[in-house]
């Protein structure tokens, strides 16, 4: 019966008899035990014998192996203190300090204590000790026993031992976190005033788009204090046309999609709009995603050169469209395309679809599937893929569906391109087909259907098995062969009640086939109706041996341990197999709020958070299981409702071999959870924070590099490689003066970066040389941060080499246009919304007569004039666009253009005003004269055209009247006018002074001139007169003169004026040359014709005096008389020649004439 290991043991008692104590194994009908055997010697005569008392401690030893196992396994360090001295320590206390138990024991608790809280521990104690009312929890060091300086937290408490006050305390190792928040303090200060170097704007979001971070960088950008933006929504501030894309882009960050750089417009506090380019990631805790980072650069330089391009998009074939199944393109982490199916499969319509990420729609337990899933084919892991997932559709309805995709390449970048169909039913049925099956096969309880007799029509076969018998055995049988013999009439009664339309619960003892041992077991039985009578009854029966016989024995426990448990500050729970509370301690009311008696017999699961619960179970049946020790931490629900946070410690209890439960030690560890919390969120924090700055540091859109005292480059990033041409491999280590400083500005260029190293930070310009030798300007932001081996030594660069060459370009421009400001004589002025000029350049001064820099238009012009062109001012501004129109001021004409001008952010009216009241009168000048050019082509009588003229400049608005006059015979005289006037006629001699002066070339004579009345014309005392010599050919022909009561004319003017005077002396000169050509062509005729009438008179008497010869003169007579008319003859023939010549003559003047 004694244990094959302690057999040894147990024979030394009778080899050498003496008294004796000593414990070991026994093996007999109730399984291993543990007793202890106190043996003492018998003397009879001659004999000895030994006789000895067995005790049974099997329950005495397995607590104590439990609560030695419970010591172990505990992270605390637990001590009690009495009258000063240590009474006990468990090995975590150890651990901590360093000493051994035994020293512990023998030493005095305060030599542990750090000189600096020494004190404060000392006073607590005696406090406490004696009653007093003393914080509970605190922190101090302790000096190790090999002198190490350690942080812990002391939760302590007053206990009674053996009848005397005492102090039980639980010790908290805390030097790690201490380290770890001491870290953190360093790596944000450094981390932070490199966030504020930066020349660009850095900002954090929480999830809900707030702003809980931003860098100095944002006033200058914006024009805003940080502090106005702290707890704001980031829409706040963008431009409303980029409003909802930006949104957009948010909403699908926050949900782990990465979105490349894009660009908006934010809006300053003037009003100005600032074009930035975004590039932001997500801020990560663990897993969990719980903001967004972002860098904003002001790109305004940018924009101001660059073109966008826009793509237009393609549709898919038209197959897809009548497709059966559902057919989707995915790119860039949005549907591209879903046909009309896919949509309808979904429950949206295909534009509520288009644009939006596949993920919004996926159930979150399968989001991080099809996300991985779209990554993989993305990438080209793999070309293919079919998988199923649940969608959420439109109405609520969850979806299983499955997809078969691939991947493309859609307009030059990777897409997924798939199908799609409905599998919700076929995979609903296989559930509930396969739940049912692997519920009723392996159930622990007996499952059974009871007819109307209580035979056995199904009973589930696991429960069967276990009792011994198959199921076929039980079908058709009662249940009289598995009960008791004692019980059977108390089954009978409940089936009875059963059949009455009962439900019943009742506990029997049921008999395995093999009849070797007893179970008692609760039976719930209820009824089954059909057509409202009963015919059958339906039951569970459990088992409930063992947590019978567990109640019975956790009813003992031993005095020790008992003050432990009833002072411990931890709640003790003894637990059955199946979780449920036998014995719970007292502290469980001061920790959770419940009384032992409310928690016992009750579940240890219920209360947990249901987050948690599934956890806390595994780990629970898993440590039975593997019979270890489990260890969880969780969220418990106390009485009031508030959540703490918990943890449990326990150890299974081990009957024969089998788990029949556990003991179970919780704590609140609500506070240690919160610091271990901050302490993760803190390491995380410091770990991403170094994430994010390398990751800031690579996707600055600016160089930074990173160099320690002696120059040596320790940092290079993206930025610094693109511009300077050279690989961070290739610099890092290397001389950063010798790299890229030039050799003449190395000397300046080190003077400024020892001040740097000392702590300064300097901002500095220099050229910087490129990998292939160029030079370019940069503009340096140099710094330091943190002390000693930890100071980082930064430089962040600007290159203002564009900048400064459109800087140069800009000045030229600026001066050229200044000098064209100034030197132009259109009028410019520039004026804001209350029509105060800002500037006016020397034109615009001139015809003002003063500067008017300062004052408002109503203080140079009449009320109307000013508010109308103040209403111009304000709607040119308000609209940002121009406005052209002509208006005047007195007998000035002005053509304008008022345009929208933006200066320093402000809005102002820019008035560009041209004086063309010249160029309107010459305009109304040259259309009369049109006019008069157009008489002098058809108009043939002189006095009607003179008229004419006369009426047609005399109804220009800047002349009175007109009046021509013609000199004839020696004599000027008028011959028409546009007003009646005195006759004028003079002979040229006596031609007044005025015209006198006309004959060489136009006279003015000014009304302010003029000191007496014009005897010629009565009304020309209040007028100008212009007088003007019309002339051809050097011949004064007469004169036109015209009367002004307005602004006398200009050299132009006077030009033109002289021009018509010559054009219609040409004129009258032709009419005179045409009258006088007709006269001597009617002249010419007339004489042609008396000479061809006195040709013919001459040659009939020649004929008669021919005759006459020819018959009675004689021969010599008659030669004479024929020799003379002869010559008579010929000279009429050459009469008749000339008469010939006449003729052509007229003919020649009759077609010139007409």
């Amino acid at each position: 019966m004694v244990h094959p290991e302690d057999v040894d043991k147990v024979k030394i008692v009778f080899r050498k008899p003496h008294p004796h104590s000593c414990e070991f194994r026994l093996i007999g009908r109730r399984g291993l035990r543990y007793v202890k055997l106190i043996s003492d010697v018998l003397k009879l005569g001659s004999e000895t014998l030994v006789f000895g008392i067995l005790r049974d401690i099997t329950e005495l030893k397995e607590k104590k192996d439990l609560l030695e196992n419970l010591e172990e396994r505990t992270h605390t360090g637990i001590y009690i203190v009495q009258g000063g001295r240590f009474r006990y320590v468990n090995k975590k206390l150890t651990h901590i300090t360093g000493y051994s138990e035994e020293e512990l024991l023998q030493m005095d608790p305060f030599d542990l204590i750090h000189p600096d809280y020494i004190n404060l521990v000392r006073e607590r104690y005696y406090r406490r000790e004696s009653g007093e009312e003393v914080p509970e929890r605190y922190e101090w060091k302790i000096v190790t026993k090999n002198g190490e300086e350690r942080w812990v937290e002391v939760i302590a408490s007053r206990i009674e031992l053996n009848g005397m006050p005492a102090v039980l305390g639980n010790v908290f190792d805390i030097t790690h976190r201490k380290v770890m928040e001491e870290k953190l303090r360093r790596s944000e200060e450094k981390y932070r005033s490199l966030l504020e170097a930066i020349n660009d704007v850095v900002f954090v979001l929480d999830t809900e788009g707030r702003f809980v971070f931003l860098n100095t960088r944002f006033e200058e950008v914006t024009l805003y204090s940080k502090n106005e933006w702290i707890g704001r929504h980031f829409s706040e501030i963008v431009a409303p046309e980029y409003l909802e894309s930006t949104l957009e882009r948010f909403k699908r960050g926050i949900t782990g999609e990465k979105i490349p750089l894009y660009e908006i417009e934010l809006v300053r506090k003037d009003g100005k709009r600032i074009p930035v380019e975004l590039n932001v990631t997500n801020l990560y805790e663990g897993d969990r995603i719980v903001g967004r980072l972002g860098i904003a650069r002001d790109i305004s330089e940018r924009k101001a050169m660059e073109r966008k391009i826009l793509e237009s998009e393609e549709k898919f074939r038209k197959l897809a469209e009548k497709s059966l199944v559902g057919i989707y393109l995915i790119q860039d982490g949005v549907f591209k395309y879903v046909n009309p199916k896919f949509a309808e499969l979904w429950g949206y319509k295909i534009d509520e679809l288009v644009g939006r990420s596949p993920l919004e729609f996926v159930h979150p337990a399968d989001r991080d599937l099809v996300d991985r899933n779209l990554r993989v084919r993305l990438e080209g892991e793999v070309d293919s893929i079919n998988y199923k997932l649940r969608v959420i559709r439109k109405d609520g309805e969850i979806r299983v569906n499955e997809v078969y995709d691939s991947r493309i390449i859609y307009k030059g970048k990777p897409a997924v391109i798939g199908t799609l169909i409905d599998i919700t039913e076929e995979e609903r049925y296989k559930k509930e087909l396969e739940r049912y099956r692997r519920f009723y096969r392996n159930a622990q309880d007996l499952f059974f259907i009871l007819d109307s007799k209580a035979r056995f029509l199904e009973v589930n076969p696991k429960y069967a098995e276990l009792l011994g018998y198959k199921r076929e055995e039980l079908i058709g049988h009662t249940a009289r062969r598995l009960m008791d013999p004692e019980g059977i009439d108390k089954v009978r009664e409940m089936f009875k009640k059963v059949m009455r339309g009962e439900v019943v619960r009742y506990e029997v003892k049921a008999l395995p086939k093999d009849k070797k041992r007893t179970y008692l077991v609760e039976v719930i039985l209820w009824p089954v109706f059909e057509n409202g009578r009963v015919v059958g009854a339906e039951g569970i029966v459990r088992d409930i041996t063992e947590r019978k016989k567990l109640e019975e024995e956790l009813r003992k426990s031993e005095e020790k341990y008992r003050l432990i448990v009833e002072n411990s500050r931890d709640v003790i729970k003894v637990v059955n197999a199946k979780g449920i509370r036998e014995y719970v301690s007292p502290s469980a009311e001061r920790i959770f709020g419940y009384t032992a008696e409310e928690l016992i017999g009750k579940s240890a699961f219920e209360n947990i958070h249901p987050e948690d619960r599934e956890r806390v179970k595994n780990e629970f049946y898993n440590a039975a299981k593997e019979r270890r020790g489990g260890e969880v931490v969780y969220r418990y629900r106390k009485k009031d409702g508030s959540w703490i946070w918990a943890e449990s410690v326990g150890t299974p209890i081990i009957k024969n071999g089998k788990v029949i439960g556990g003991v179970i030690v919780t704590r609140d560890v609500t506070e240690r959870v919160e610091l271990e919390k901050k302490l993760r969120e803190s390491e995380e924090r410091y770990r991403k924070t170094a994430q994010y700055m390398e990751k800031m540091v690579n996707i600055a859109p600016v160089p930074i590099m990173s160099w320690d005292s002696n120059y040596r480059i320790k940092l290079w990033n993206k930025a610094a490689e693109e511009q300077f041409g050279w690989k961070a491999d290739e610099v890092i280590g290397k001389n950063l003066l010798e790299v890229h400083v030039p050799e003449e500005e190395r000397n300046r260029v080190k003077r400024i970066l020892d001040g740097v190293v000392e702590g300064k930070a300097v901002v500095n310009i220099n050229p910087a040389l490129t990998k292939n030798g160029e030079r370019r300007i940069f503009e340096w932001h140099n710094f330091a941060i943190g002390k000693g081996e930890d100071r980082i030594t930064t430089s962040i660069g600007i290159d203002l080499t564009e900048r400064i060459e459109m800087e140069r370009k800009l000045i030229e421009s600026e001066e050229k246009f200044r000098k064209l400001f100034e030197t132009s004589p259109t009028m410019i002025a520039i004026l804001d919304y209350d029509g105060v000029f800002i500037d006016a350049n020397p034109a615009m001064i001139k015809s003002i007569g003063f500067n008017p820099v300062g004052k408002k238009l109503s203080d140079l012009f009449s009320r109307k004039v000013a508010e109308r062109r103040l209403k111009k001012v304000r709607e040119v501004i308000e609209s940002n666009h121009k406005v052209e129109f002509q208006d005047s001021r007195g007998d000035r004409y002005f053509s304008n253009i008022f345009s929208p001008l933006t200066l320093k952010g402000k809005r102002y009216c820019v008035v560009l005003a041209r004086d063309i009241t010249q160029y309107l009168r010459m305009n109304r000048l040259l259309n009369a004269i049109n006019e008069i050019n157009k008489l002098v082509v058809h108009e043939r009588d002189v006095n009607i055209l003179l008229e004419k003229a006369c009426m047609s400049l005399a109804s220009l608005r800047e002349y009175y009247s007109a009046w021509a006059g013609l000199i004839r015979d020696g004599r000027l005289r008028n011959v028409a006018s546009s007003r009646e006037m005195h006759p004028v006629d003079f002979s040229l001699e006596e031609l007044p002074a005025c015209f006198e002066k006309a004959k060489r070339s136009v006279q003015i004579v000014k009304r302010t001139e003029r000191r007496e009345v014009c005897p010629y014309y009565s009304s020309s005392k209040s007028l100008s007169c212009i007088i003007i010599p019309m002339r051809v050919e050097g011949e004064l022909k007469g004169f036109i003169v015209m009367h002004s009561k307005e602004k006398l004319p200009g050299d132009e003017e006077i030009d033109m004026l002289q021009t018509l005077a010559d054009d219609l002396a040409f004129a009258i000169n032709t009419i005179e040359l045409d009258e006088a050509k007709r006269r001597a062509y009617e002249r010419i005729e007339n004489n042609i014709e008396q000479f061809a009438i006195l040709v013919d008179q001459i040659r009939n008497p020649l004929a008669i005096i021919t005759g006459l010869a020819e018959l009675k003169a004689d021969g010599k007579l008659r030669s004479e008389i024929v020799e003379q008319v002869d010559k008579i003859d010929r000279l009429i023939q050459k009469l008749d020649r000339g008469w010939l010549e006449s003729e052509k003559v007229r003919e020649f003047l009759r077609k010139s004439s007409k």
